[in-house]
């Protein structure tokens, strides 16, 4: 139960953080708001977005594959 709370907890405050970061308007239309975030965090880098997805693929590819990931 702690562990579920906690992971709640942190699922809300990253959405937050990301509705803070991200203009509502752009944000409405947005696929992808975490790279949106990360590039108004870093806006002269242009891996931000690139990191972001690339992780967001690594992470698919655990509970597909069934690796140890």
């Amino acid at each position: 139960m702690i562990g579920t709370g906690m992971c709640a907890l942190l699922y809300v405050l990253v959405t937050a953080a990301v509705m803070g970061l991200v203009p509502s308007g752009k944000l409405a239309a947005d696929e992808a708001p975490f790279v949106s975030a990360f590039q108004a965090m870093f806006p002269s880098s242009s891996w931000a977005g690139w990191g972001v997805a690339l992780i967001a693929v690594i992470s698919g590819f655990g509970p597909s594959s069934g690796g140890p990931w």
